[in-house]
């Protein structure tokens, strides 16, 4: 089992959650995330599996950002991601590929 964390940051404050990514099935089966960023409301929205969690896209829900300011979004690990993509076990799309679930309404990728 791996921790990994998936959001945003700004000036050393984490915005996001912490998942644990394994390598064999043990019933959870593949995991796929995605971060959608509200940028003019200032609001972050975290979805599993195609499951919003805490509310929608569009919603008041969503965590918190502060609106001018600098995020870095991403995912990290406590190993290296280079060789899980290598592998395909870990594929990072920002749009250049079709999506599985589908954007939000309003909402575009980030590399279309």
């Amino acid at each position: 089992m791996q921790p990994g964390w998936s959001g945003c940051s700004t000036a050393g404050r984490n915005h996001g959650s912490l998942k644990n990514i394994r390598a064999f099935d043990t019933g959870y089966g593949v995991q796929e995330l995605g971060i959608a960023l509200d940028l003019d409301d200032g609001k972050m929205y975290i979805r599993s599996n195609g499951d919003w969690g805490d509310g929608p896209p569009g919603s008041a829900k969503g965590l918190d950002l502060q609106l001018g300011r600098t995020y870095a979004c991403g995912l990290t690990s406590t190993i290296a991601l280079g060789p899980l993509q290598d592998m395909k076990f870990l594929i990072i799309n920002y749009g250049q590929a079709p999506f599985k679930y589908t954007l939000p309404d309003g909402y575009r990728a980030l590399n279309p």
